[in-house]
């Protein structure tokens, strides 16, 4: 089966291209956003909440910083973060390996 048969890889490329089109960005700029997330939560004992990608994000440097409104609350910034997570089940990160994405409980 190639890997564009894969049904996670289409619902992927379908979500990047929501994120791209939503936040006015392009894929290639997602694909370096998702890197960015996947690369906190390997370090952080393969999960990522919330309030940690808010707080990966408020780096001025980090791809994510400029989704956020930083004079808005933090459960407001929070809320967006629960909004890109809830847009996207599956990444690929640029390492080629496919993710799961599960919303937290």
């Amino acid at each position: 089966m190639a890997n564009n048969d894969v049904p996670e890889l289409k619902n992927y490329k379908k979500s990047k291209k929501q994120l791209a089109n939503t936040f006015n960005v392009s894929k290639k700029t997602v694909q370096r956003a998702i890197d960015e997330i996947v690369g906190f939560s390997l370090t952080n004992g393969n999960t990522i909440s919330s309030a940690e990608f808010v707080a990966a994000a408020q780096d001025e440097d980090a791809l994510l910083h400029d989704i956020f409104d930083w004079e808005a609350t933090q459960q407001e910034r929070e809320a967006v973060a629960d909004a890109i997570f809830s847009m996207i089940e599956y990444v690929v990160a640029g390492n080629g390996k496919l993710y799961r994405i599960y919303p937290q409980e």
